[in-house]
């Protein structure tokens, strides 16, 4: 199984992207969204995710419930166990199969990259390294409201994430290493947000590459 491929869980979110794998308390865990495989919070421990082929591929851990009525979201995450037989790998441009080497907080001006399903790449550049106004993003049909994302400006204009790539893990592009996991894409289908591993993510599991 590879990072950046499709994965869901039955119910009524829809299809999003196996983000990266981690190891916690000895054990290797898939990321990706709440929205994409806990069904914003519609959910039970040990809930079978699958492939796009529908291979059962874990089985849902954790996750971070989202809030809405008003209420401010940090992060929109959730964490399966990986019980596939094939090994884990990952995805990056130019060391396909290695792993990031670690972990970075986001950088006015950094270049960043997402993989898709089908093997390609969006750049784009950190323009707002963590945002400060409550942002409204759609998920599900359903608004939420967000602050401490990071926003990402794509170099060509085209939308950096479309729908369907939220989980997707956001890079560095010299160097391969973890800023965030996408979560959303503004109104104008231009800016995508992801949210921070540092001072995000790793305040609520202690995750290792």
């Amino acid at each position: 199984m590879q990072t950046s491929s499709i994965i869901y869980r039955n119910g009524n979110n829809g299809r999003g992207i196996l983000g990266g794998f981690f190891t916690m308390g000895g054990h290797i865990y898939g990321l990706s969204n709440n929205h994409v495989i806990a069904d914003i919070n519609n959910c039970t421990i040990g809930d079978p995710i699958f492939d796009q082929f529908g291979n059962i591929i874990g089985n849902l851990s954790n996750w971070v419930s989202l809030k809405s009525s008003g209420q401010l979201n940090l992060v929109d995450v959730a964490l399966f166990r990986y019980t596939a037989v094939s090994p884990p790998v990952w995805a990056l441009v130019q060391a396909s199969g290695a792993k990031p080497p670690s972990f970075v907080a986001p950088v006015q001006n950094g270049y960043v990259y997402i993989v898709r399903p089908d093997g390609t790449t969006r750049t784009g550049y950190i323009s707002i390294p963590y945002t400060s106004q409550a942002m409204d993003l759609i998920l599900c049909g359903s608004h939420f409201l967000f602050s401490h994302l990071i926003e990402i400006t794509p170099l060509d204009g085209n939308p950096f994430a479309v729908p369907g790539a939220s989980g997707s893990v956001v890079l560095t592009s010299h160097n391969n290493m973890i800023v965030g996991v996408i979560t959303g894409t503004a109104k104008d289908g231009v800016n995508s947000y992801a949210v921070p591993f540092i001072d995000g993510i790793l305040n609520y599991y202690p995750l290792t590459i």
